[in-house]
């Protein structure tokens, strides 16, 4: 694929809000290319080996900073490193890149700072900030009125039960860079992945609502490519965009939509966990504009997909082609 040079945001400073790989994927694609990049990111996951580590000395997730962290590395040597596994046995145990942060949180006293620390031992192309530094977790409120606490009991409730919605567990403010980091933004890129418990978590705390509903940056969502078990089953695009403005105090201005043809090995490891393309269909979602792309990667190996060991996590097999992704930035910002 021979590709265009991508100048759209080079004297743009962009804020990159989300959670996990998706996110993680995004900075990837756009790294070295704004003036400035800072991800805000949520920290209210309770799966994975992350989670384990909230759970043993009462702080906030760490793993999705750090997914975010290897993503904005220019050194790939130190940011493999970074992402090294202690082994469990058989299995593929707690990452160095987890251990090390949460041992800045303890050492530093916060979660801002021991993304700050991190980021700049590994001379990082942007900076990550944590939603908040609060040690908060992400409540589900159901039609029928019952609660549901932690992203992982949301996501495997049982029954069903529709999300009516979504809340912190307490009334957690925002990390205040995370504020100006949006407020001083040109444009800010809303990330794929889960969208209740990770993108609209990240979007919870006090004050982020209100620097984005009064932002006069450019608000571009990209969209997930599929549906999530538990959050998202049968949605289209539309759906997904419909979700965002009770968080978001806004509509975003731009929506970009997968139009490509998910693989079919790939469509069937999806389809065995429940998971479908999410049908490019905007509907009447309200007043934005639309960009539809193929942004299937050429090649997806399956197996870097995986999530290691038997840890509470959903495989990530399918992420957007960074290329094809900033040929769309550069039709989302013209």
């Amino acid at each position: 694929m021979t590709e265009v040079p991508f100048t759209a945001l080079q004297d743009q400073k962009v804020a990159v809000i989300g959670a996990g790989t998706g996110q993680a994927s995004i900075l990837g694609a756009v790294r070295g290319y704004a003036q400035s990049l800072t991800a805000i990111v949520s920290v209210t996951d309770t799966g994975g080996h992350s989670g384990d580590l909230r759970e043993l000395h009462g702080i906030p997730q760490v793993g999705d900073g750090r997914n975010c962290i290897q993503a904005l590395a220019p050194n790939t040597t130190e940011a493999s490193a970074f992402a090294v596994r202690f082994r469990d046995g058989n299995e593929a145990g707690i990452s160095v890149g987890n251990l090390l942060i949460a041992d800045h949180i303890l050492s530093l006293g916060g979660i801002g700072a021991a993304f700050e620390t991190v980021a700049r031992d590994l001379g990082c192309l942007g900076k990550v900030l944590p939603a908040t530094e609060a040690n908060v977790n992400v409540v589900a409120e159901l039609t029928d009125g019952s609660v549901v606490t932690g992203e992982w009991n949301i996501i495997q409730r049982v029954p069903r039960i529709p999300i009516a919605q979504m809340r912190l567990s307490n009334d957690a403010g925002a990390y205040p860079p995370a504020i100006e980091a949006i407020r001083s933004a040109d444009v800010i890129i809303i990330a794929p992945g889960s969208l209740h418990t990770g993108i609209i978590s990240a979007l919870l705390p006090k004050g982020i609502k209100d620097a984005v509903r009064d932002s006069r940056a450019k608000v571009i969502m990209l969209c997930n490519m599929m549906t999530q078990p538990g959050l998202t089953d049968g949605w289209n695009a539309g759906n997904h965009v419909s979700m965002l403005p009770p968080y978001l105090g806004r509509l975003p201005d731009v929506v970009i939509v997968n139009t490509g043809a998910v693989p079919e090995n790939v469509l069937d490891r999806y389809r065995s966990i429940g998971a479908e393309p999410v049908a490019p269909t905007l509907g009447e979602s309200g007043n934005f504009a639309a960009v539809f792309s193929d942004l299937i990667p050429q090649n997806i190996s399956l197996s870097e997909g995986e999530r290691p060991g038997s840890q509470l996590k959903s495989p990530h097999w399918l992420t957007h082609c960074p290329v094809k992704l900033r040929e769309a930035l550069t039709l989302a910002l013209s």
